[in-house]
């Protein structure tokens, strides 16, 4: 498992996730917040096995938008559901700012067990966003905890009475976090794909799509109807379906590794227990790479401690410079150490009685073997690669278009597909030309 940390337009997509994506020899995720990279991946994996793709704010233009069905609210089965996907829900709506020394931690906290509950309750009664939305914009405890106490749910039940009997201010604070946290059903146009279904649509299976040789896309961000709460959820049923799967194995581990490319953690990707997941996942044989823009992004998302152990439990760290954060690009300079610097000094003299002298000298300086200028200014399409067993480098991106049988083979495909999915338009005749003249 990998944590990539590469500023914008340093290549990550052409060089990492689409070459990746080529080698996945079963499942893949992919996330994203642009169309870069995507149609590739699309073009790459669409005979191996079936490609979803999520697209709730139609990044991709592409004439049916909503072709396949995401079942968001019937995630959550269990009072453990309800609590992990209320805190994707927070995490993906909590705005920017380090979750470090956060003053309103409780608030935050209870406002994602009442969504959950809500999204609990939903599910058990058959209701959809909707009714989750309604709940949440009237406060409304009553209705959901009937519904909860009627289906076994009684402790959830009891956190939605127990709050109507808050003081005021109190149950405000809280409704108005549970209420942050329903904004991803806010806009009717984005949520088509996970509503309920006619028989011309496919419908998302987390638990067969572990097993399967699928290709799954999603596509969101934190900041178009916090979508990303959407995406990190469907990230998360598939990690779970996945890991339930890998424990009835005879070692406990995948047949077929489930591969993710989670690329813009931080604006597509808000999974609180990442870190977590890092520590045990390639077990499992659930191969992550996460991919952030800067230190600074994933502090803002885990707090400093969580970023600092999902960095300590990569098996990979790659760093593409571009970073301004000295105190990190410090770090790597002095994990990365020193070397012993030889320098030869020549002295000369004269005196009356021995005439001319002259003396050679030796030094031995230590000196960096990358500064944390060297670091910081790494030249696009140099990365710096550490492992987790000690080796380390520096290393020339593989840009999928320079290697000469992905670009014959996903080259004319890509084409194809922009044609056949897109809206029409003279935009998709000159993309294909553009691509065609490069090859």
């Amino acid at each position: 498992c990998a944590v990539q940390i590469q500023a914008p337009g340093r290549g990550k997509t052409t060089a990492q996730v689409v070459p990746h994506a080529t080698q996945a020899p079963g499942p893949l995720v992919m996330t994203s917040n642009k169309a870069d990279g995507i149609w590739e991946v699309f073009a790459a994996r669409m005979f191996h096995g079936n490609v979803w793709i999520f697209d709730p704010t139609n990044i991709l233009n592409r004439k049916e938008p909503s072709t396949d069905h995401f079942n968001i609210i019937g995630l959550v089965k269990t009072s453990t559901d309800a609590e992990k996907v209320g805190a994707i829900f927070e995490s993906a709506t909590h705005g920017d700012g380090s979750r470090d020394g956060n003053p309103n931690a409780h608030f935050d906290l209870m406002g994602s067990k009442i969504i959950g509950a809500l999204l609990l309750a939903a599910n058990a009664a058959g209701k959809d966003d909707r009714d989750v939305f309604r709940w949440a914009m009237t406060t409304n405890e009553d209705e959901p905890a009937a519904i909860l106490e009627s289906h076994g749910f009684n402790n959830q039940a009891a956190t939605l009475r127990g709050l109507k009997k808050q003081p005021e201010e109190t149950r405000g604070s809280v409704w108005a976090t549970a209420q942050r946290c329903a904004s991803p059903f806010e806009h009717e146009d984005y949520l088509a794909s996970i509503r309920p279904v006619n028989d011309q649509h496919r419908v998302f299976d987390p638990v067969a799509f572990a097993s399967s040789t699928d290709t799954l896309i999603l596509l969101g961000s934190k900041t178009a109807g916090a979508t990303s709460a959407l995406v990190s959820c469907l990230v998360w049923s598939v990690f779970m379906s996945a890991k339930t799967q890998a424990s009835t194995g005879p070692n406990e581990r995948l047949r077929v590794p489930l591969v993710m490319e989670l690329d813009e953690v931080g604006n597509t990707v808000m999974l609180p227990e990442l870190p977590e997941w890092y520590s045990y996942s390639g077990a499992l044989g659930i191969v992550i790479s996460s991919y952030f823009q800067s230190v600074a992004q994933g502090r803002g998302l885990f707090g400093e401690n969580g970023m600092n152990t999902l960095l300590g439990a990569a098996n990979y760290l790659v760093y593409g410079g571009g970073g301004t954060e000295t105190d990190f690009v410090s770090s790597l300079s002095k994990i990365i150490g020193q070397y012993d610097h030889k320098t030869i000094s020549h002295s000369s003299s004269y005196n009356g009685r021995s005439g001319h002298g002259r003396s050679t000298s030796d030094q031995i300086q230590r000196r960096d073997i990358l500064s944390a200028s060297d670091l910081s200014n790494l030249s696009p399409g140099t990365m710096y690669v550490r492992t987790s067993d000690g080796e380390n480098g520096i290393l020339k991106a593989q840009y999928w278009f320079e290697n000469k049988r992905l670009a014959e083979e996903l080259t004319p495909q890509v084409g194809q597909l922009k044609l056949g999915f897109k809206n029409s338009g003279p935009e998709d005749k000159d993309l294909v030309d553009v691509r065609q003249h490069k090859r």
